[in-house]
């Protein structure tokens, strides 16, 4: 990985004129990578632009209004919040996962459990602490209360085929044409 920019300077004089004027000007920097999880091309990105994604609720009507409901309790990731991080460590991806939706939970028929923020990112369930919230209609007991506030994560029982659209989504819409890669910050929006 490496970063590259540009900088010149362009002088200026006036054919009758003592002092030139000099103007100097530099690029943004451009960050050139091939360490995008499960690709092996080489691409660049502006590092200094913070990509992200927005979720049309016609097609992912469950997971749309799931994660409209935990930003809107607090949790961050949303355009006009604090951004999301990318985690491409597995281990603690699958820690992310286990910890928001357990095993033991019994999923509804046709049903998966879906969390916010997702487990592919430092805020996930276990990387990110605190506790579980859910929501009426989510089909999920916790065995506390609810929390608000920027901390913790939300987990809903949402229609399986929709789930996993919309997590392929975030690898093919987001992560992989952005080159979202450790540790880099991302939005998540839904219209």
């Amino acid at each position: 990985m490496g970063y590259t920019g540009s900088e010149w300077t362009l002088t200026f004089k006036a054919p009758k004129a003592t002092n030139p004027v000099a103007v100097a000007e530099h690029s943004t920097d451009v960050r050139c990578d091939t360490a995008v999880p499960g690709k092996t091309t080489t691409g660049c990105v502006i590092p200094g632009i913070t990509p992200g994604i927005t979720y049309n609720s016609a097609y992912y009507p469950a997971f749309a209004a799931h994660i409209s409901k935990a930003q809107q309790s607090g949790l961050p990731g949303g355009w006009d919040q604090i951004p999301l991080h990318r985690l491409v460590d597995t281990t603690l991806q699958a820690a992310n996962r286990n910890k928001a939706c357990p095993s033991s939970w019994v999923r509804p028929a046709g049903k998966s459990c879906d969390e916010y923020p997702f487990s592919s990112t430092h805020e996930g369930a276990y990387t990110g602490g605190g506790t579980a919230r859910t929501w009426p209609g989510c089909e999920i007991t916790l065995p506390q209360p609810s929390s608000t506030g920027p901390t913790g994560y939300s987990v809903c029982m949402i229609t399986a085929t929709e789930n996993s659209s919309a997590g392929s989504a975030l690898d093919s819409v987001l992560y992989a044409p952005n080159r979202v890669i450790a540790g880099d910050s991302f939005y998540v929006g839904v219209s």
